[in-house]
């Protein structure tokens, strides 16, 4: 569903204004997650200007108070969100900016050992780039190949992973990527092979991301060497893919969908084609069968069938609350107990001090666990 530039702001500023008044943990970033994807799974480019707005909102805070909540909730709820579209970009560059706020010692503890260690291992780094350049000559294919610390928040996640204090204790901190320029997937299979044949390879870190490709569209092959680095005995990750791939993985199926609707369209590749239409129909079926997600006073999700209405909010919340229910504060506006819902409407049921439930409360309700405990207090 596309809207205008002014629709979509509203829209935007809706879901900020959410995510930040709903608990922390738990069934609501479940929620509130899923709540998210199946908005933007037809339409990638919408949650990529989320992203970018989150950011913003992130760097423009001048109030800890104000940071600390919006890099926690992306960390929890946004993060994994760009995991799926592909948006790597993105994702590493906020990631890494929350990891920081968040945890400015364990940012800094991975950084110090990021730029000591870098310097021990730039020329070995080097030597194995060109080691490898030496080999693909060898099968006449034309690749780039290039070496990289990982991310400092993926260090820090590996650690906690593996229970581990120190970064130093940890192996694969760094990654060679070897991009083919050709768009043939078995260029890719010959470079792997060559690599086998000449390091020692370990095969429970193998991964065929080519011949079966992420959920997100990404298409790599990943392997773990031995002996890639000349006097560091340490396992190194390799991925191995062309070109074409690494730009899908680089931009996600974020950019796609924002450049198709351009004169500059790139080409897509069949896989990204068919993903793409996959999450569209993942969408389509998501919006028929789609439910309302709104919020409680103190910020907890609740699921509502479409068109609830107030008092159906308050069934859900407890019977008592629903036979005691005189109005709501919706958004902070009073509103009658018939009131339609939206998406993301925070809600505050106000009570009578004794029950007030009367037959006609049936024609106020849409879901038929509502009805069955309004009857069931009538007829008592």
């Amino acid at each position: 569903m596309e809207v205008d530039s002014s629709g979509r702001r509203d829209r935007l500023d809706r879901w900020m204004d959410a995510l930040l008044a709903a608990r922390t943990g738990g069934r609501n970033d479940e929620l509130l997650t899923g709540f998210l994807y199946g908005e933007c799974a037809a339409e990638p480019g919408v949650f990529l200007d989320f992203l970018r707005r989150w950011k913003s909102a992130i760097l423009g805070s001048k109030d800890a108070l104000q940071t600390k909540p919006l890099a926690s909730r992306y960390l929890s709820i946004l993060s994994p969100i760009a995991e799926r579209f592909g948006m790597f970009q993105e994702k590493t560059t906020i990631d890494t900016l929350c990891f920081h706020i968040l945890q400015p010692e364990d940012y800094a503890l991975v950084m110090a050992y990021i730029d000591q260690y870098g310097k021990n291992t730039t020329r070995i780094i080097d030597l194995a780039e060109e080691h490898m350049r030496e080999l693909l000559k060898t099968l006449g294919i034309a690749a780039t190949v290039t070496g990289r610390f990982k991310e400092p928040y993926s260090i820090h996640r590996k650690m906690l992973k593996k229970g581990i204090d120190a970064p130093m204790s940890l192996h694969d901190i760094f990654a060679f990527r070897i991009i083919v320029e050709r768009h043939d997937r078995e260029l890719c299979f010959s470079v792997l092979n060559m690599l086998h044949d000449r390091f020692t390879p370990l095969p429970e870190h193998f991964k065929d991301y080519i011949t079966i490709p992420k959920g997100n569209g990404y298409q790599s092959i990943h392997t773990c060497l031995l002996d890639l680095l000349p006097g560091a005995p340490m396992p190194v990750e390799v991925q191995i893919r062309t070109q074409a791939m690494d730009d899908c993985a680089e931009r996600g199926l974020a950019s796609h969908w924002v450049y198709s609707r351009s004169k500059q369209s790139p080409r897509m590749t069949r896989t990204e084609m068919k993903l793409l239409e996959h999450m569209r129909a993942l969408s389509a079926d998501m919006q028929a069968t789609r439910t309302i997600t709104c919020l409680t006073r103190d910020g907890d999700v609740l699921m509502l069938p479409p068109r609830a209405t107030v008092l159906d909010f308050a069934y859900a919340l407890h019977t008592h609350v629903g036979n005691r229910a005189q109005s709501a504060r919706v958004n902070g506006m009073e509103v009658p107990l018939e009131y339609r819902l939206q998406n993301l409407d925070q809600v505050h049921i106000l009570q009578s001090s004794s029950d007030c439930v009367c037959p006609q409360w049936t024609t106020l309700v849409t879901s038929d666990s509502s009805r069955r405990k309004i009857h069931a207090h009538t007829r008592s």
